[in-house]
This record gives C-alpha cells, structure tokens and sequence, in this order.
C-alpha cells in the first residue's frame, strides 16, 4: 500500500507541472509516515533496545572512510551529471527532459539492476522486489521533495506528456504483479516490452 500510495500522491502533486514547497512539505511527510510504518511493522524497537542492552555496536574507521568517501563521490557526481545533461541537450537541441528521463534515468537506476542480479544469484530473489519498492518510495517522496524545498520545481514537456503516464501504467503493472509476491519469467519478458514501447515513444521528442 505504501507504493501505490507515494505512487499515486506523486502524480497528483507533479500532475500541474510543478512542485512547491507545500507539496513538498507533504511528501516529506509521507515519507516520515513511511519510515515510521516500517519501523513499527519490523519490531525494530524491541531489536533496538535488545542489542543495545546486550551489547554496544563497534564503528570501524574504515566504515566511516568508505561513507565519507561515497558521499562526496555522489556529490562530485551530481555536479557533472548536471552539466552532461545541459551539455548533452544543448548539443542535441533537445529537452532536458528527454535526456534525464531516458540517458540519465537508466543510469541511475543501474545499480539497482545489479543489486536485483546479485540477489537473485544469491538465492535471495525477495530482495529485487523490495529493492524496487524502497528505492522508488525514496525517489517519489525524497529526491523530489528536498530539492523542491530549496525552489519550486517545474515540470517539461516530456514529463508531462509522457513520464506521468508511463509511470502510472508501470507501477500499476508493478504493484499488481507484486502483489504474488513474485514476478513469473514471462510477466518480465511483458514489462520489458512496456520499456521498450516507452523508449520508442521517447524517439517521438527528438
């Protein structure tokens, strides 16, 4: 329930092209209310205060090497993510859009292919689905709020024409194929004809 509703609240706060800071503000608390429900859901209290009592968690320095190291690799990052994408559709005379909704996008998401790869191999295949709900969740609610904080967001063209209507049709097919609690081989082979449909109607903005 909580995929369709971050899905469903996140059309309707894009669905005027734009994202202020009341919206943003709402999907913030969406995803607080998320966060919460998990953390309830999961006993994580009762764990909490069981390892706390038994005994005290040791943070490495390496640990705390390899977050510091991510976070500023993410940061560097982002920047020149930014300025491939301008670069990108000023060279192409295309939207921005266009670009982060198919170059960009695919980029970012390929991660999580490998993470769902790499569970499945390990015999953990529940972790690809989870994967794909968590990481969604976050994007919906977080990625889309924090920046909308700092300054309204403004939808294009492509995202209004296009994006809110593919992403309405693939998490619905998402969420009913969730719903088994597993994805059957040719429900796969289904949605990934649905990608392909959805690069083709990209072709239609160059």
């Amino acid at each position: 329930p909580v995929f369709a509703i971050s899905t469903m609240l996140f059309i309707a706060v894009v669905f005027d092209g734009t994202v202020d800071r009341i919206e943003a503000v709402l999907l913030l608390g969406t995803f607080a209310a998320y966060v919460w429900y998990l953390f309830v859901e999961s006993g994580s209290e009762e764990s909490a205060a069981s390892i706390k009592k038994n005994s005290r968690p040791v943070i490495e320095t390496k640990s705390i090497a390899l977050i510091v190291g991510g976070v500023a690799a993410v940061l560097v990052g982002a920047h020149y993510t930014v300025e491939m994408v301008v670069n990108i559709a000023t060279a192409l005379s295309v939207p921005l859009g266009l670009v982060s909704i198919g170059a960009i996008a695919l980029g970012t998401s390929l991660p999580e292919l490998f993470v769902s790869l790499r569970s499945i191999k390990d015999g953990e295949a529940e972790l690809a689905i989870g994967n794909i709900f968590g990481s969604n969740a976050f994007n919906m609610l977080i990625v889309v709020s924090i920046p909308a904080l700092i300054a309204p967001l403004t939808a294009d063209e492509v995202v209004m024409e296009l994006g809110l209507k593919i992403l309405a049709v693939a998490s619905a097919i998402f969420f009913i194929t969730g719903l088994a609690q597993h994805v059957r081989r040719w429900e796969g082979m289904m949605m990934l004809l649905f990608f392909l449909f959805f690069a083709v109607k990209l072709m239609n903005f160059i």
